[in-house]
């Protein structure tokens, strides 16, 4: 006999040989409910970059909501520090790789010159293409840097940024270059740094365009 204890039957649930108050059962069937545990893991995957500190990076087009190809000049900005150019500097990220109306200028590298890209949200960079055309030329040894924090557009400060890459050669290719260097970042930030080191570039070729491959950080 079941004794009253102020619901009425139709809020009690039987299970077993005991009634429990429906108000409860909310509770129990999202507790052991599959799909809100994969909904959940789903969430936080997503969140933390594909989970287990991995994830499958892509060039987003940014006609996808994404800043890795096409026109992004409306989404990303760039800069150069101690780097000569000719021409202007978005050209780099409107999505074309047959505009032929800029360049690098002759610049020495010593580590004060720098690309710099300032992205709209915290990004993992796994892999970048340059692009140039109508020459093979180099253009010196650089390293990729990620931050979040730091001032572009002015002298580096060291202890802003994290190195995502060995060194590598920029450039050596008429058409993309493709840069695996940084394939094994896993150091997210809302600013990348291309940073000469050493050797010089060219002013051989037209500078095309920059493109990522990345993951949300």
């Amino acid at each position: 006999m079941k004794r009253n204890i102020g619901h009425s039957r139709r809020e009690f649930i039987k299970r077993g040989a005991l009634f429990v108050p429906a108000i409860f059962v909310p509770k129990l069937i999202r507790a052991s409910s599959p799909q809100h545990l994969n909904a959940a893991f789903f969430r936080a995957k997503v969140a933390s970059g594909g989970g287990g500190g991995s994830c499958t990076p892509a060039y987003t087009d940014v006609s996808s909501g994404g800043y890795g190809t096409g026109n992004r000049t409306s989404v990303l900005s760039i800069f150069t520090v101690n780097f000569g150019t000719t021409g202007t500097l978005t050209i780099l990220i409107n999505g074309s790789h047959t505009d032929q109306v800029f360049f690098f200028n002759n610049n020495t590298l010593n580590g004060s010159n720098a690309i710099q890209f300032q992205f709209p949200v915290a990004v993992i960079i796994k892999e970048i293409k340059f692009w140039q055309s109508a020459s093979a030329a180099t253009h010196g040894t650089w390293k990729a840097q990620a931050s979040s924090t730091a001032t572009l557009n002015t002298t580096i400060v060291d202890a802003a940024w994290t190195d995502i890459s060995s060194s590598f050669t920029l450039g050596g290719v008429n058409g993309a270059n493709t840069i695996t260097a940084v394939s094994g970042n896993t150091t997210g930030g809302t600013q990348l740094q291309l940073r000469g080191l050493s050797g010089s570039s060219s002013n051989a070729p037209w500078a095309n365009e920059f493109e990522f491959s990345y993951c949300l950080a």
